[in-house]
């Protein structure tokens, strides 16, 4: 038990200055990515809340917590059907915006915490945004003197495929970089594993660029890029952005239900994009 604590100690401590150091590179950068509240992703996090949620994920992981509840959301991935999908417990399928934040709190400890912050130069297993045409690229090999190879990231990927191999000779992607065609991004690890990935669905075609997006841009400083996206619906028809602002728009009219009694309720059997 006392080589457990301590291993935990240690694994929270380097979780803790791997976040300081984000922060630092981008203060709005790190998020929680909930599969059942993936609203909840635009909201940045603050220290002290990261390392609160970290510090009970690490205890889960040491009691080999199998955390079952995010796994069956998996099965379905998104877009599942909006309401039960929330993962509320409910005769009616019929919820109040308290009850969708309180099994919110709940559950938060069950999301995985994300993060992104921009480079000036490209690395080894860093991510390229083209947000010209909304894909994003990742970094298998780069050596500045011999160049780099690429893959785009979708979910038809296949590593034998040409047409989504992407291959830089010395210096070419360092001036691609300074003509503003790729921003190279550093992002945490379950989402280069592919395991925040594994959520999205293959009809959502531009998530993977739409993702990073939403990470590097803060709410409280980039305000008109998140009215461009969120309220005037510039972005990608049928994307995890779009699909955000559904579940936005059905958080805001479930505030009617808000102190209402479960008797005064009109009933819904379900509910379809």
């Amino acid at each position: 038990l006392l080589l457990l604590i301590i291993l935990i100690n240690c694994i929270t401590c380097l979780n803790i200055d791997l976040f300081k150091s984000v922060i630092n590179k981008n203060p709005n950068g790190i998020r929680l990515f909930h599969p059942a509240f993936p609203d909840e992703i635009i909201k940045p996090l603050d220290i002290n809340e990261v390392i609160r949620l970290d510090e009970i994920k690490t205890m889960l992981r040491a009691n080999n917590d199998p955390s079952t509840y995010i796994n069956k959301l998996r099965s379905g991935a998104l877009p599942w059907k909006i309401l039960p999908a929330y993962g509320l417990i409910h005769s009616n399928n019929v919820f109040s915006e308290n009850e969708i934040q309180n099994t919110f709190e709940s559950v938060k400890h069950h999301g995985y915490i994300v993060w992104a912050y921009a480079i000036e130069k490209p690395i080894k297993n860093c991510i390229l945004l083209n947000h010209w045409k909304q894909q994003a690229a990742f970094i298998k090999e780069y050596e500045p003197k011999y160049g780099a190879i690429g893959q785009i990231i979708s979910f038809q990927s296949d590593d034998n495929n040409d047409e989504e191999q992407l291959v830089w000779p010395p210096l070419a992607l360092e001036i691609e970089i300074m003509n503003n065609n790729w921003q190279p991004i550093v992002v945490s690890d379950n989402i280069i594993n592919g395991e925040i990935f594994s959520y999205l669905p293959p009809s959502m075609s531009t998530s993977p660029w739409e993702l990073f997006l939403i990470l590097l841009l803060s709410p409280t400083e980039n305000k008109e890029e998140f009215q461009a996206l969120f309220d005037t619906g510039l972005s990608p028809k049928k994307g995890l952005i779009a699909y955000i602002r559904l579940l936005q728009a059905i958080r805001y009219r479930s505030k009617e239900w808000n102190n209402t009694p479960a008797n005064m309720k009109i009933l819904e059997t379900e509910a379809n994009l």
